[in-house]
């Protein structure tokens, strides 16, 4: 699958913009991670990501491959299946009814 992610860093992006145009999947980052890479930014950005997903449905988080972070990320990743949370690559979120929370509800 072909698609666009926006790390939301540059404020003159456009791939919101152009990607309908174009027919082309699109992803707009939630989170930066390691926007502050201090355990303690880290560690928060996880949990503001977390919510973000229980809120929306699902949340896309961006981080660098810096070893600090990443066994930060490892974590976390452990222990999101005994919160109820699952982790999903991107192109899960783009299509449609892939997730549980993308599917319509249906109305009786």
């Amino acid at each position: 699958m072909l698609f666009r992610s926006d790390d939301g860093e540059a404020k003159q992006s456009r791939v919101a913009a152009i990607a309908p145009a174009l027919s082309l999947p699109h992803a707009i980052v939630d989170i930066s991670i390691d926007a502050r890479a201090t355990p303690q930014s880290i560690d928060a950005a996880l949990t503001q990501l977390e919510l973000r997903a229980r809120e929306k449905g699902a949340a896309i988080g961006f981080v660098n491959a810096a070893p600090m972070a990443l066994a930060q990320v490892a974590r976390f990743v452990g222990g999101l299946e005994k919160r109820g949370v699952a982790l999903a690559p991107v192109s899960a979120i783009l299509v449609p009814g892939a997730l549980p929370s993308a599917t319509p509800e249906k109305k009786p």
